[in-house]
This record gives C-alpha cells, sequence and structure tokens, in this order.
C-alpha cells in the first residue's frame, strides 16, 4: 500500500486534493473488508486483472461512497455502500479505478464543494509528507482560473 494524493479535477478546472492508500488489485473478485486497515482512509483501487468486469464484496463495508474511473482515469460514475445490515452486498464495475471514500469522515463528505463537485477526472503523485496530520485531517482545495 502506497500513500498518494489524488488531484481530481472538474469541467469547471476547479480541484480537490486528497490524501489516499493506493492498491493494485490482480484479482477479479475483491473483499473489500480486507483491504480496510482504518476505516476513516480513502482508498485508491487500481484494477490490473484482464477481466472486463470485477466484482467487489462490500458486505459489511459501510458508508462509503465509490466513485469509479476508466482506464484513461476519466470520471465514469459514483455509487454507494450504505447498508448495515450484515448481508451479502456486491457491485460490478468495469471501472478500472475506483476510489472508496469514507461517508463517516465528515471533514470530506460534508464538505459543500465536495458534495457538489463534478468531477471529470484526476491524477496522482506521490505522497511525501504522508504523515502530515493536515493532511490526513481533511483536504485542500484550489481553483484554477
Amino acid at each position: 500500500m502506497n500513500t498518494i494524493l489524488l488531484n481530481f479535477s472538474s469541467i469547471d478546472r476547479e480541484k480537490i486534493i486528497l490524501p489516499c492508500q493506493a492498491i493494485e488489485l490482480n484479482e477479479s473478485l475483491i473483499v473489500v473488508k480486507s483491504l480496510l486497515a482504518e476505516k476513516s482512509k480513502i482508498l485508491l483501487l487500481e484494477v490490473k486483472h484482464n477481466q472486463i468486469n470485477t466484482l467487489l464484496d462490500l458486505t459489511n463495508v459501510t458508508p462509503y461512497e465509490l466513485w469509479y474511473f476508466d482506464q484513461d482515469q476519466l470520471f465514469t460514475g459514483k455509487g454507494f455502500s450504505l447498508q448495515n445490515s450484515g448481508q451479502l452486498f456486491q457491485i460490478q464495475t468495469q471501472a478500472r479505478y475506483i476510489v472508496l471514500i469514507p461517508r463517516e469522515n465528515e471533514s470530506i463528505i460534508s464538505s459543500k464543494l465536495l458534495a457538489n463537485f463534478n468531477c471529470h477526472s484526476f491524477q496522482t503523485t506521490i505522497d511525501l509528507h504522508s504523515t502530515s496530520t493536515a493532511l490526513l485531517k481533511g483536504f485542500e482545495t484550489e481553483s484554477a482560473h
């Protein structure tokens, strides 16, 4: 697992930067709960297998937003894992990159900017300051003029 920064861009050229843990996936069936070391962390899952679809087992993984991106890192949609009944819950996707954002992290999800953010794509950069508490507590925003 590598700590990186996700640089999300919107169609309006706004940017949001979020720290996350990056994980490469070589299997087509992923038990997401086994990847979650800390519930408050954002995860970037990079799908490396050659199958068309990936099946995400999200049983007991709640509450999370899932942002889907294609092989060119372009935004294709959003999903949610909100159930907490303990019953089997799975999502099948063709996304090559999946970002899991914990909805319990109030500094991220409750932000009006993120709630209304019209995501277009993302890029990654290495987080040289992964232990920085400022980065881990929240996020930075910047507008491109």
